[in-house]
């Protein structure tokens, strides 16, 4: 296998530590290989001794498959984090630290573990507190996500009461939150989980920690078994795996990171970007770097370096350009959100007529909120898809819990109407969608109280909401005031269907305090945001589906629609950007490229947004991913009736693609250049992109196009010559101004430090209010006829008596921007002597203007142009390129 130069070098390290920063689309993955491979065939260390891994699965896999096809003789440890972090649990039980019945427990499913747990840990709370589990204001799939992250994070529920070694203390955290019962949640979790002796997958990596700190044998024996460490994907290690790691290779150091830290986007799950960007001084490794990007084209690597680059803490590097100019990039605008939807759904079907298939393309968005008008065309359009991650948006918990409002109002309506139904299945229907909303928001009303409503209005035949008002005697005073503010809403919002449906809905959501109530039950606060931003998306997707009972039809009537058939085409695929990390399309679309979403403004509960998100290099950075995930063609899209994202408005993304296309024409030989402007421009702009790589190594480039580059290019060494001679005159020009500068700044010191020697004679005025005292400070006024007025901090005191300051040059000072102070009195009772303090010279007197040294005149644009180091790097590359 033919490796590159910056592969070769990683290849060729041996000892020691070493960190490879690889960008996207590099082949870092061949580059560890082959490097495990070198070390095996030299003997540095036997195959046995290799440790291989990584964050997830499929690196690893990779990593496994790439080491068969490569020959390497023996076998390599290759294991993910969490593999790693059970391996120490079983040599934990193998020397008898911990029963053995943990590893049988831990054969039953570990990933799926935790959610069991959870489920009895739900039941068993809801039963403490007389309620449904449903009620408890906690959602299972947040708890899951939260316990994950706080073990990932060593976040115990009780870091106080570990039986930990003193220095490993500093590591551990106690957990926090802001909804308490989360906390009450996981102190129950973790007592449960060490009663029945269960490891789940998060545990692999917590327990994996405390063993090797707590058994000084076991790490021993890891750190002789693993002489050689390399950890794929470093930038999303947590800090569990993290620690790990330090502790394996504290001895002798033979660790290699390879990651991105442009691509640490799960920071919201413990990844850190400082892990990386601070281990060359931890570790005082040898860096490297792979720049070469093997996925995509100019069209999308060349605005990826620049939508990058704005971010500030990061190891400087670039994409560079392998595969040419071959691909698109497109920035679309379009009217709104629904316009977007549209145009992506027009692309597609135009792709698909094409030959294409939904496995050449993927749709990436930034919030599931934005599906909504996604998922409509699609329908409409016969296309099936799939939401990764997320349900259709028609089938959220959060927004069916709107439908089931507006639909318990219609149910309402009519039994107020026209009586109660014979059909068995409304009437089912109805108490159903009662359930599920009474205590959403929560309400605190009993579940007893509710099966007896539930039961006597089934009996008699009648309203709920009715039976509910007879039986209030039974409530107490905090349940009834919530059950009587339900009615209230019930009645309203029944008088209200027939009014558009998003104006109903947000009236709804700010009328039962919904957003809070979605804020409060989640795990996290991102997580609540995000269906907060769900419901803020209905309300605006509902705007052109009409009164409540058309929208409602509406949704009914896409939800069977959009049913998949399985004779039909494989689904096109819609996930989040973080999802989309490390794979990659032939054609990708990315909608929502405005200001709120990239980067991503969180709204709070009362729907507020402030104007700036806490990490916008974290934002930027997911932007970056998105836009490096297309082979061919890239599509970003952006709605006219909100701001442009600032990712592509801070680096002018039209412009950008405009000078792509110019440098594409020119190297292709399809565009010609007929000024030396021109000219000049598409040199700097050979240097700006930095394609030299490029040229050197990537494009074999046909005789014509060399003779064509060279016939550009021919004359401008002369022109470089004389660009550096006018340079060398101009600087020295400069040289000879700045002494010039120093010398007459010295004659203005001089002549002002003998200004302040001299004495200012002021005449007071016999009508002055109050005596002036010694070392009061005044300053000068100059009245219409010439006279400069002393004035002190009280008033106006006196008159500078020139005619007593004998050749006093005048005129020499701006006497309104001078300050001076009272020094003494002077024989005559009337006049005193001031000291200037402070003076300003006068620019236009020929005493101070003197000789004025002159800056020589700027360079020509032209000649600057010529001596821009963009310019030099881009004619270099090219001069070079012609004559290779």
């Amino acid at each position: 296998m033919k490796l590159t130069d910056q592969q070769m070098a990683i290849v060729q390290h041996t000892t020691g530590p070493a960190l490879v920063f690889a960008v996207a689309g590099s082949g870092k993955t061949t580059s560890m290989v082959q490097r495990i491979k070198h070390l095996v065939e030299r003997r540095v260390v036997p195959a046995e001794q290799i440790l291989a891994t990584s964050f997830n699965n499929s690196a690893v896999r990779d990593i496994v498959a790439q080491l068969k096809t490569a020959g390497v003789k023996g076998k390599v440890n290759c294991r993910t984090l969490h593999a790693l972090g059970y391996h120490v649990v079983y040599l934990a039980a193998q020397k008898g630290y911990l029963d053995k019945i943990w590893l049988r427990r831990q054969r039953q499913d570990p990933e799926n573990l935790g959610a069991r747990l959870i489920g009895q840990v739900l039941s068993r709370m809801a039963q403490e507190d007389g309620c449904d589990v449903n009620d408890l204001n906690i959602d299972r799939e947040d708890l899951k996500n939260q316990i994950s992250i706080w073990k990932a994070n060593l976040v115990y529920p009780g870091a106080s009461n570990l039986n930990l070694p003193p220095a490993a203390r500093k590591f551990v955290e106690t957990a926090r939150h802001d909804h308490e019962p989360y906390l009450r949640a996981y102190r129950n979790y973790e007592e449960l989980r060490i009663a029945e002796k269960i490891i789940t997958f998060d545990d692999m990596l917590m327990l994996g920690w405390e063993l090797l700190i707590r058994h000084p044998d076991i790490l021993k024996g890891l750190q002789q078994n693993c002489r050689m460490v390399m950890v794929d994907e470093f930038q999303d290690l947590n800090f569990a795996q993290y620690r790990i790691i330090d502790e394996i290779t504290r001895p002798h150091g033979n660790y290699m990171a390879i990651g991105d830290d442009d691509q640490c986007i799960y920071q919201w799950r413990g990844a850190n970007p400082r892990f990386i960007l601070d281990f060359e001084k931890h570790y005082q490794a040898q860096v490297y770097t792979i720049s070469d990007n093997f996925r995509s084209t100019a069209q999308q690597i060349l605005l990826a370096n620049r939508i990058i680059v704005n971010n500030r803490q990061r190891y400087p590097k670039l994409l560079s350009l392998t595969r040419g100019f071959g691909g698109a990039t497109f920035i679309h605008q379009e009217k709104n959100d629904g316009a977007v939807a549209a145009s992506i759904v027009k692309e597609i079907r135009q792709l698909f007529k094409q030959g294409k298939t939904a496995h050449d393309l993927a749709v990436l968005i930034r919030l599931y909120s934005q599906t909504a008008f996604l998922e409509t065309e699609l329908i409409a359009a016969g296309i099936p898809y799939h939401v990764e991650g997320s349900k259709p948006f028609y089938a959220r918990d959060e927004l069916i819990t709107l439908f089931q409002y507006l639909a318990f109002a219609g149910y309402e309506r009519e039994i107020r109407q026209g009586g109660f139904w014979e059909d068995a299945a409304r009437v089912d229907k109805y108490f159903t969608v009662f359930n599920r909303i009474i205590n959403r928001p929560r309400r605190f009303v009993a579940k007893v109280f509710l099966e007896g409503v539930v039961t006597s209005a089934r009996r008699k035949r009648c309203s709920v909401i009715e039976t509910m008002l007879l039986n209030k005697g039974q409530l107490k005073r905090g349940s009834l005031n919530k059950v009587l503010e339900f009615v209230d809403v019930i009645n309203q919002l029944i008088n209200r269907l027939k009014k558009p449906a998003h104006k109903t809905l947000k009236w709804l959501v700010e009328e039962t305090g919904y957003r809070e109530h979605l804020i409060e039950i989640s795990g996290m606060y991102e997580l609540g945001v995000s269906r907060v931003q769900n419901v803020e998306a209905l309300i605006e997707f509902a705007k052109t589906r009409g009164n409540c009972g058309a929208f409602l039809d509406y949704i009914r009537e896409i939800s069977l629609q959009a049913v998949p058939n399985p004779q039909q085409q494989p689904p096109v695929r819609i996930m989040t950007i973080y999802k989309a990390k490390g794979l990659e399309w032939e054609t990708v679309f990315v909608p929502g490229c405005n200001a709120g979403l990239m980067p991503c403004v969180m709204a709070d509960s009362s729907g507020k947004r402030p104007d700036l998100v806490s990490d916008v290099e974290a934002e930027r950075r997911l932007f970056y991913v998105a836009v490096t995930r297309a082979r061919e063609t890239l599509h970003l899209y952006h709605a006219a009736d909100k701001p442009l994202t600032p990712f592509l408005k801070e680096i002018d993304g039209v412009k950008v693609l405009e000078e792509v296309a110019l440098l594409q024409g020119v190297l292709e030989k399809r565009k010609s250049i007929f000024r030396e402007k021109e000219l000049l421009r598409f040199c700097r702009l050979v240097g700006e992109y930095h394609l030299a790589r490029y040229l050197q190594r990537w494009t074999a480039g046909s005789r014509a196009q060399r003779e064509h580059i060279q016939a550009l290019i021919d004359g401008l060494d002369q022109r470089l010559q004389q660009a550096d001679a006018a340079q060398a005159q101009y600087q020295e020009a400069c040289r000879i101004y700045a002494e010039e500068k120093k010398r007459f700044a010295k004659r203005h010191r001089l002549l002002a430090e003998a200004l302040q020697r001299r004495p200012v004679v002021m005449r007071k005025f016999k009508s002055a209010f109050y005596a002036l005292e010694i070392g009061e400070k005044v300053h000068f006024e100059l009245f219409q006829d010439g006279d400069v007025m002393v004035l002190g901090q009280r008033g106006l005191a006196g008159v500078v008596a020139f005619e007593r300051m004998e050749d006093f040059p005048r005129e020499v000072l701006i006497w309104e921007s001078c300050t001076a102070r009272l020094q003494k009195a002077l024989a005559e009772e009337q006049y005193f002597s001031l000291q200037l303090a402070s003076l300003t010279l006068n620019p236009a007197h020929p005493e101070v203007n003197q000789a004025a040294p002159q800056p020589p005149k700027d360079l020509p644009e032209k000649t600057r142009m010529l001596l821009d180091k963009d310019f030099r790097a881009g004619f270099a590359a090219l001069k070079a390129f012609a004559q290779d």
